[in-house]
Formats: C-alpha cells, sequence, structure tokens
C-alpha cells in the first residue's frame, strides 16, 4: 500500500452492514490517500484503492486539489472518479456508467465507509473524520438511503437515490450516493475553490478575520491555530495572513 511510498493522509474503510458494526472481517475494500509533493493550498496526491474481490489498483494521481475546500468526501469521490474509469476511456471526473440489470438487480441491504485521519506525526494514531451509512429501502432493490456524519460539517442526509446495477461493485455504490450528498443529483460536481477572505490592515501585518472563513477550513484553522499556540489571535478572531498560509502548507 502507499504507506511504503509516502505519508498516507486519508484512509477509507468499506464495510457489509451499517457503521455500528464495521470490523475487520466486514471488510469490503480500503482506499489510501497520501501526498504526492509538498503540502499546499492546491496539493497534488496519490491514492490507492483495495478490492477485496479485485485486489489493488494501481496508483492513481489527483493533481492541484484544493486542501480544506469542501467535504472529504469530494476528494474521496475524485479517486473514485479515476478508480472506476473503464479501460480506454479518456480521465474525466464523472460518474461512469456501469452494466445496467436486466431482470435481476444486484443490490447490497446495508453498507458503510469510513475516513480516518492519519497522523503524520504519530505512528498508529488516526483519528476519525466521517462516516456514511447507506441502507436500502424495504421492499425495493436498488433504491436507498444515505447518512453522511463529518468533522466540522453539518449531518446530511440522502433520502432515496437509485442504483441499479447487473454486477453490485460496493465501490461504484459509495460513488454514486457521494454524487447525490454532493449535488443532490447523479452527478460530480466542479471542484471546489479554495477561499479565503479579502486580508485588512492590523496591528502586527494584514490580518483575516476568522468568522470570515467557510467550513472545514474555519474550524481546521482555528484547531491549527490553538496547537501552535496562537492564543492572542484565537482570542480577538483574527490572525495573520501569514499564518493561514502557514495552515495551508502544514502537512495535516
Amino acid at each position: 500500500m502507499l504507506g511504503r511510498q509516502g505519508v498516507v493522509l486519508l484512509k477509507v474503510t468499506l464495510h457489509a452492514g451499517p457503521c455500528a458494526t464495521a470490523s475487520f472481517n466486514n471488510s469490503l475494500g480500503t482506499m489510501e490517500i497520501a501526498y504526492a509533493s509538498k503540502p499546499a493550498p492546491l496539493s497534488d496526491y496519490k491514492a490507492m484503492v483495495v478490492s477485496a474481490v479485485t485486489g489493488a489498483s494501481e496508483v492513481l494521481l489527483i493533481d492541484q486539489y484544493p486542501r480544506y475546500a469542501d467535504s472529504v468526501w469530494d476528494l474521496v469521490a475524485r479517486v473514485l472518479c479515476a478508480y472506476l474509469r473503464p479501460q480506454g476511456e479518456a480521465p474525466a471526473e464523472r460518474l461512469w456508467p456501469y452494466e445496467p440489470h436486466d431482470k435481476f438487480i444486484a443490490f447490497a441491504s446495508a453498507m458503510c465507509a469510513v475516513v480516518t485521519l492519519q497522523s503524520p506525526v504519530q505512528r498508529n494514531s488516526k483519528r476519525v473524520l466521517a462516516t456514511c451509512d447507506i441502507l436500502r429501502h424495504k421492499g425495493a432493490r436498488g433504491r436507498y438511503e444515505a447518512n453522511f456524519l463529518e468533522d466540522c460539517l453539518d449531518e446530511h442526509k440522502v433520502e432515496s437515490f437509485l442504483h441499479r446495477p447487473a454486477r453490485l461493485n460496493p465501490w461504484q455504490l459509495l460513488h454514486t450516493a457521494l454524487a447525490w450528498r454532493l449535488t443532490d443529483e447523479e452527478m460530480m460536481p466542479p471542484r471546489p475553490f479554495i477561499f479565503a477572505p479579502d486580508a485588512m490592515a492590523g496591528p502586527e501585518g494584514r490580518e483575516i478575520c476568522l468568522a470570515n472563513l467557510s467550513e472545514p477550513a474555519k474550524t481546521c484553522f482555528e484547531r491549527w491555530l490553538a496547537r501552535k499556540g496562537h492564543r492572542k489571535a484565537m482570542q480577538r478572531g483574527f490572525a495573520l495572513e501569514a499564518l493561514y498560509l502557514d495552515f495551508l502548507h502544514d502537512l495535516a
């Protein structure tokens, strides 16, 4: 896996059943996402996906992706765009068509995904960033609902969506659910933009107002300031623009 090639930043585990029962014993696959270059506002990532059925993918590249700009599920969905791309198709960040059902619809009763942040400093240290529960509607094959919980962001529920393949690929089902999470449609959104409020003159230089940052950048930056000991900035609600740039270039 990518641990031998660089610092693994995110790990996604896919399981049969709900998150409450997720374990190694019901694992359907894993995804690892690592930096391909040093962190920056626009970072290059490399990823690898492992399926319990087909094994490990080649190394997948996600270039120039904006850090802290949107839900972590958006980055996971971009990796799945690369992983699920049919052979011979040009790279594109889109939902790829799957083999449609004829009479038999392959389905899952329940499935979940868990995203953990792997510490680049403390070995074997990790923190759950997001979870997704996908449940089949009772009596309806191929119709699902999904519930997303995520650090820094509000809970998001998808009440109903269709996924009716002839053969079930769990990663493809997750990708469809993510599209509905991100756009409320069966399609991928445009890439997010890095959001930085306009800087203003302050007593020590150019400053930004913490309240004007959008999530997840706002909470993550405030936590970073607390870890670095910038209590004055936390109390005033303003931080030097240079500190925000340092945060965007930090490893995690």
